[in-house]
């Protein structure tokens, strides 16, 4: 085996398990009421670039605290992912300060607990992207296109070693036209 065809074979099986691995997550997230979210801005930079894969799952609010990064939702369906800044009571509510580790400055409208979707547990960079890439149809079909490209890859490559045997052994060679030829 060629170390081109041990790299093919290397390229599609990290493909396959890393499809698999970010679908596991964000099928088994629900399981514990949490979400797997693809980091699309790049405001907790360098904390969390963009592209990255998080997990939120919800916590109660009263044990959140400064320092801790959060998922909430805002007006209109927006989800942020940000850092609590400050802690605030408020008419008996706990409300939340939030900033982006790469903004020069807290974020302007406090966060109600109700908003809050849960506390990052864990982070892993660039598997945001092929999240959002299998959460679209034509991510898919990507997807799918290069798995394909990387076998049929591996094929050519099984083809061609095999024709440059074929043609450094000549006995070989004939004795495959024979035994094609008893067919």
């Amino acid at each position: 085996m060629t170390v081109l065809r041990r790299g093919l074979d290397l390229a599609l099986a990290a493909l396959v398990a890393t499809v698999l691995l970010v679908g596991l997550t964000a099928y088994l997230a629900p399981a514990v009421d949490g979400r797997a979210l693809a980091i699309r801005s790049g405001s907790m930079a360098p904390a969390i670039g963009v592209g990255s894969l998080v997990v939120a799952i919800p916590q109660d609010p009263a044990t959140l605290q400064v320092g801790d990064v959060v998922t909430v939702t805002l007006g209109g369906g927006t989800v942020l992912t940000h850092r609590i800044d400050a802690v605030v009571q408020q008419d008996d509510r706990r409300m939340f300060r939030l900033r982006g580790d790469a903004n020069p400055g807290p974020d302007p409208t406090l966060v109600t607990q109700d908003q809050l979707l849960g506390r990052i547990v864990a982070t892993v960079p660039l598997l945001g992207f092929l999240l959002a890439m299998m959460s679209m149809p034509i991510g898919v079909l990507s997807l799918l296109s290069i798995g394909a490209t990387l076998l049929a890859a591996a094929w050519v490559v099984d083809e061609l070693d095999e024709a440059e045997d074929d043609h450094k052994r000549p006995e070989r060679r004939h004795t495959r036209e024979v035994i094609r030829g008893s067919r």
